[in-house]
């Protein structure tokens, strides 16, 4: 049997595969997605992810935690 994987749609020209997104508002402040480059994706649960603005405490710091690089083109110095 062939197992199927469901693809969600993320931006323009950008999908997530086998996790759910579970809104294209932030996480924490649920103001809609506007600049990709303001916002970032972030694991919320086992296999559900969430957008969040970069400005909020701890974002930046949980998606370094997370994925073990810095968002977007950023550069810590």
């Amino acid at each position: 049997m062939e197992e199927k994987i469901k693809i969600i749609p993320i931006a323009n020209g950008e999908a997530h595969l086998q996790n759910e997104i579970i809104s294209k508002e932030c996480y924490v402040c649920k103001v809609k997605q506007s600049d990709l480059n303001e916002q970032v994706l972030l694991r919320i649960d086992k296999n559900k992810m969430g957008f969040a603005c970069t400005h909020h405490s701890g974002v930046v710091a949980e998606f370094i935690k997370q994925f073990k690089h810095e968002p977007l083109d950023w550069k810590v110095s």
